[in-house]
């Protein structure tokens, strides 16, 4: 692996979230059709259980329940356990909010994997700008570089790669089109060849 860092998002990256949050919405009494519309527009799950009249705290406290029900997606943890190995920095980049970012982390148990984790705790402006990236990258010790990738599915991740000033590789397992730039990964092992 010739990358010198690999920064990732979590949703539609990492695990495949969409599905547990619906069944999150519905079993706080929440609309899930309205729910799914919602997510397949862009919205992030704060947004939509806003809107839903679900405070935070209750849909937190059901994704702490039911946090078996979500799967990382394949080859996901024996890559990282490679990436680990090789002594290449990571970083967790999410706009999850950070309760939740938080159940997610430590019910799969994937803290582990990250030498920082970067969530809207830091009160930054959401992607695309790069104000994450950044944070992450600064969390790392590291200048920005066309060496170092974002690993995300949407437009927006791609964007702030760009704004970054780093290299962006698509996961095209999630759930936005191609971007008009950057690499396209097939499978999660995929990053081991960036």
């Amino acid at each position: 692996m010739a990358a010198d860092a690999l920064l990732f998002d979590l949703d539609g990256t990492i695990c495949d979230t969409r599905p547990w949050y619906l069944r999150l919405v519905a079993s706080c009494g929440g609309d899930q059709s309205l729910a799914k519309v919602l997510l397949s527009d862009g919205r992030n799950i704060k947004s939509v259980i806003a809107q839903l009249c679900i405070p935070d705290s209750r849909f937190v406290e059901a994704g702490t329940l039911r946090v078996a029900e979500l799967k990382l997606y394949a080859e996901v943890e024996p890559t990282f356990d490679q990436i680990v190995k090789g002594g290449t920095p990571t970083a967790l980049v999410t706009g999850l909010f950070p309760s939740l970012a938080n159940v997610i982390l430590d019910g799969l148990n994937i803290r582990r994997y990250f030498s920082s984790v970067v969530t809207p705790w830091w009160r930054m402006q959401p992607k695309p700008h790069p104000a994450s990236l950044q944070r992450a990258l600064d969390d790392l010790g590291l200048e920005a570089a066309r060496t170092i990738y974002y690993v995300g599915d949407l437009e927006s991740d791609a964007a702030a790669a760009a704004a970054a000033g780093i290299s962006f590789a698509w996961a095209s397992w999630g759930y936005g089109e191609k971007p008009s730039f950057g690499s396209v990964l097939r499978s999660f092992s995929g990053v081991l060849s960036l």
